[in-house]
């Protein structure tokens, strides 16, 4: 990504598993300048079309593609109250205000009880960041946590976007503090002396125990636990509109282990 988190580059990896190996395997993909990860085989590619002839079991291989990824994001810096391009920030000293706003782009629109609803895929996202100890004091993250190793600052977030406008007019009475956990956009904030930029890093995936397997996220030990919270909320949404929207009773059942 860009500084303001627009994609710079997009890189896709896939695997195709065959116990026979591949002869004549028919594929399809819209990446280009693809490349064979493991093995020397390229595949005869027509259009989006692409056929393997390799003897190993598994091909592994990367290529470019433009297309609109599932979440994107938009990274607002301010200093001192006032909006700030990252190439500005970098040596400046104040008060810094980060703020990242996540778009979930998979849509789709369903009808329950007679009514239209836009629904998104949920994705389990963990928004991290690195603020080196040397340049950034007195860091707040609502609804987020910071941990500090020797050199740096880490601050981390459980997001969900998109979801809490997919439940627009059914949060309400006991349900209503819900959508408080149900994060589009956090905000970092810190003061700073020379200021250097700090990394930001993003993780999404469908299934919110994916996100726990991958290291790193063990440095996050309060996030950790956050996001094994929302793993149910998760795959109640994964269960279909019709199950989300069908009536408040089926909420109510997840509402007190959402809330904790």
């Amino acid at each position: 990504l860009n500084a303001d988190g627009t994609v710079k580059e997009q890189t896709v990896s896939n695997w195709l598993h065959s116990d026979s190996g591949f002869q004549n395997f028919q594929d399809v993909s819209r990446l280009s300048d693809i490349t064979n990860l493991k093995g020397s085989e390229t595949p005869q590619q027509s259009g989006t079309n692409l056929v393997w002839n390799a003897e190993a079991n598994d091909i592994y291989y990367q290529g470019k593609t433009e297309q609109t990824p599932p979440i994107s994001a938009k990274i607002v810096y301010m200093l001192d109250g006032k909006e700030i391009a990252a190439k500005d920030l970098t040596g400046k000293s104040g008060h810094v205000k980060i703020e990242i706003s996540l778009i979930n782009n998979e849509h789709h629109s369903v009808t329950a009880n007679g009514k239209k609803y836009d629904v998104v895929t949920p994705f389990a996202t963990v928004v991290g960041a690195s603020l080196p100890s040397d340049t950034f004091t007195n860091i707040k993250a609502e609804h987020g946590t910071v941990q500090t190793d020797a050199s740096n600052q880490l601050v981390g977030f459980v997001c969900l976007p998109g979801v809490k406008e997919s439940f627009d007019g059914l949060l309400t009475g006991k349900l209503s503090q819900f959508g408080n956990y149900l994060l589009d956009t956090v905000v970092i904030e810190a003061d700073t002396k020379n200021c250097t930029v700090p990394t930001v890093m993003f993780a999404c995936a469908t299934d919110a125990s994916k996100l726990t397997e991958e290291k790193g996220l063990s440095e996050f030990e309060d996030l950790q636990g956050n996001l094994d919270k929302l793993t149910d909320a998760v795959k109640q949404l994964q269960e279909g509109a019709e199950q989300l929207f069908g009536g408040a009773a089926k909420l109510d059942e997840g509402a007190d282990t959402l809330k904790s």
